[in-house]
């Protein structure tokens, strides 16, 4: 898919936000949003324009980071709190990722940790992998559920350094910036 310019103007923009650490330090950089909402195609996109204006960059996606299946579902294949919950090995994540590049971290990181792929028989996401694009529809409880779970408790939009409209990938916009 070619990128539309205004595309590029916010993906160059949030690049160009991104701060030099001096003394050797690694920035950690999040990109957050609910399934299906483009997370992914943005965080490619960023990290390519980093690199492009010169910079190191290490592209990891907790999506690399499931449960396994077992774990995944011990709350029942369609609970939202077990997918809130359990989908995600969030201290292997930490241990592997987030350490590694934190402060005195060691930069030897580990880049995946669970195929998903040969652990899954269903769909995930309606674009992605052909799943119910309704969401009110209920096989998308579990999903839709569980992000109004995860809202309640991070709050992630109050958090955000940079919040993007990200409905539309061809429009997207900024919708606001901390200083």
């Amino acid at each position: 898919m070619r990128e539309s310019a205004r595309r590029q103007d916010v993906v160059g923009h949030v690049a160009c936000r991104i701060p030099v650490r001096r003394g050797g330090d690694c920035l950690r950089v999040a990109v957050d949003g609910p399934d299906g909402s483009g997370k992914t195609t943005f965080a490619d996109e960023l990290a390519a324009a980093v690199r492009a204006l010169g910079r190191p960059v290490v592209r990891v996606s907790l999506d690399d980071f499931h449960h396994v299946r077992a774990v995944r579902y011990r709350q029942g294949r369609e609970s939202p709190e077990g997918f809130w919950r359990d989908s995600y090995d969030y201290q292997r994540f930490r241990d592997g990722v987030l350490d590694p590049f934190a402060p005195g971290g060691t930069r030897r990181y580990r880049p995946l940790a669970h195929d998903l792929g040969t652990d899954v028989t269903a769909k995930r996401m309606a674009r992605r992998d052909g799943t119910n694009p309704d969401p009110a529809h209920p096989a998308m409880r579990r999903y839709v559920e569980a992000q109004r779970i995860y809202f309640a408790a991070c709050s992630p939009q109050q958090r955000a350094d940079i919040l993007i409209d990200n409905e539309d990938l061809e429009t997207q916009r900024i919708i606001r910036t901390t200083s």
